[in-house]
């Protein structure tokens, strides 16, 4: 019986009664702990992969490129603050760095308390590593 029930899987259309997706389908249709969902068992028997959305995962990743972006743009405003050789130079690095943060995120924005913080971090972090040297 073993060996016509092999014989069917590799002979049979996947999607015959018994076959393999069919199973898979099937399985995912009366099993509340199958590994898809009833849609995504025939999607993958028609040869598309779907992938449920996961908000955890979305939001992890919205935080990540958004602390890269972040990181990145805090570290430009420091090389341009390194350069820069009057006040004047130093108010477009500022303008610049806090409309690039504006525009990353605009929803929770504070545009006086972010120029002043971030400004203030940075100066900081320059004055340390000046120490250091």
């Amino acid at each position: 019986m073993k060996v016509v029930g092999h014989a069917w899987n590799q002979l049979a259309p996947s999607i015959m009664p018994f076959g393999r997706h069919f199973d898979t389908v099937l399985d995912s249709m009366i099993n509340d702990e199958s590994r898809m969902t009833p849609s995504q068992a025939i999607a993958t028997t028609l040869g598309i992969r779907l992938n449920p959305l996961d908000p955890e995962r979305i939001e992890r990743g919205y935080k990540f490129r958004n602390d890269r972006a972040m990181s990145y743009i805090r570290k430009q405003y420091k090389k341009e603050l390194l350069e820069a050789k009057t006040s004047e130079d130093v108010e477009k690095s500022l303008d610049r760095m806090t409309n690039n943060i504006y525009r990353l995120m605009p929803e929770s924005f504070d545009m006086e308390s972010a120029r002043s913080k971030i400004h203030r971090d940075i100066v900081k972090q320059i004055r340390k590593e000046s120490r250091g040297k």
